[in-house]
């Protein structure tokens, strides 16, 4: 194992530990605050065969959304204002101004 891995590795492994005492069928909190709400039992998120592979999807798109979140507003935040003058004083309407110069500009964030 290569050191420039470690920290995905390890971050990884808390992600899937925090997320196995979450979701534990018996003893976990989600599904104590769905038994407390609906007074019947929780699902095996992560012990159902239906439910298991939704699941880790779900917890991989959110260990992965704020990384992906901060390359696009550093994409975003990167763009110079002169456009956005420009468009101002064009007239264009927020939505243009994200159709023709945010999402075009914001293509290597995408690409990242």
């Amino acid at each position: 194992l290569r050191s420039g891995r470690l920290p995905v590795l390890i971050s990884s492994v808390g992600v899937g530990i925090t997320f196995q005492v979450l979701l534990d069928p018996f003893n976990g909190i989600v599904n104590k605050v769905i038994s407390s709400i609906t007074g019947g039992d929780g699902p095996g998120w992560l012990t159902d065969p239906n439910l298991a592979l939704y699941s880790v999807v779900g917890i991989d798109v959110w260990k992965g959304i704020g990384l992906a979140t901060l390359i696009y507003i550093a994409g975003i935040a990167a763009i110079p204002n002169e456009y956005f003058e420009a468009a101002r004083v064009d007239g264009a309407t927020s939505w243009q101004m994200f159709r023709n110069i945010i999402l075009p500009l914001s293509f290597p964030a995408t690409s990242t």
